[in-house]
């Protein structure tokens, strides 16, 4: 089976003066992720019953169920797909076949 833990670099939360960009890169996402991660940091931000530390407690106690809703899709969207160097240059060792897909 896949591994399902996937690893956060990076969560940013960029003033572009009067809209807020949010910008994640990790080294894979689960479904819905990081809906649920803007949906969790929104209601931290706005709310006055939850706070960066109530964050820092939900993480660390991995239960999805203790999260708070996570953000709609409306304005969501994939930027950007950066993979590594090592993969994009791979070569078969000679010897073996390469397919073609054709």
């Amino acid at each position: 089976a896949r591994d399902p833990v996937r690893t956060i670099y990076r969560f940013d939360v960029v003033d572009t003066g009067g809209l807020v960009r949010l910008e994640v890169e990790g080294n894979g996402f689960l479904y819905k992720g990081v809906r649920n991660m803007v949906g969790a940091m929104l209601v931290a931000a706005t709310s006055t019953k939850m706070g960066p530390e109530d964050l820092r407690v939900i993480l660390a106690g991995r239960d999805r169920r203790a999260a708070p809703m996570g953000a709609p899709a409306h304005g969501l969207f994939l930027h950007e797909v950066v993979y590594p160097h090592e993969l994009l240059s791979w070569e078969p060792p000679l010897g073996e076949a390469r397919e073609t897909g054709g």
